[in-house]
């Protein structure tokens, strides 16, 4: 589908820019690096992503579901290096592996991170302070109330 713009020089997608997104994710690059597979800036790849028409339709519908797809490839590139070094697997593409190189990439390019639990006298309480309800909340509050007067007046006793 070439979308043609009411005022300015006309786009430079192409529909075939879908399936080389994926091919390129495929190989483990980046959204950002796909411009210069194509001769683009990264900027014009983000406004394919988010551009919308008059009544707030994507312009390439096509090329947001083809990062979709190929999001999920990327993913897979990088869970299968990490699945064949934890194994201790070494190949010709692959003579060794870093897991701190590899858990950065992770960290960085999908959002990994590393799990902290929030206790207080050895109880998480992370959990218990989603599933309240309102109600449950407001049934706390006085108590809370005077954990905190409490810490104030120890911290001014001190």
């Amino acid at each position: 589908m070439e979308e043609k713009n009411k005022v300015g020089r006309p786009s430079k997608y192409r529909p075939e820019y879908g399936e080389l997104l994926i091919e390129h994710f495929k190989k483990g690059h980046s959204l950002k690096s796909f411009g210069a597979t194509i001769g683009v800036h990264s900027a014009t790849i983000f406004r394919w992503l988010s551009d919308t028409d008059d009544e707030g339709r994507p312009l390439y519908p096509d090329f947001i579901e083809a990062r979709e797809i190929a999001d999920g490839y990327g993913l897979l590139f990088y869970e299968d290096i990490g699945l064949k070094g934890v194994k201790g697997a070494k190949t010709e593409e692959m003579p060794g592996f870093n897991v701190t190189a590899w858990i950065f990439i992770m960290k960085n390019r999908f959002n990994w991170r590393d799990k902290k639990d929030v206790t207080t006298n050895d109880k998480p309480i992370a959990n218990n302070v989603i599933e309240l309800t309102d109600e449950d909340l407001i049934k706390q509050l006085p108590k809370a109330l005077d954990v905190i007067k409490q810490l104030t007046d120890d911290a001014g006793n001190e």
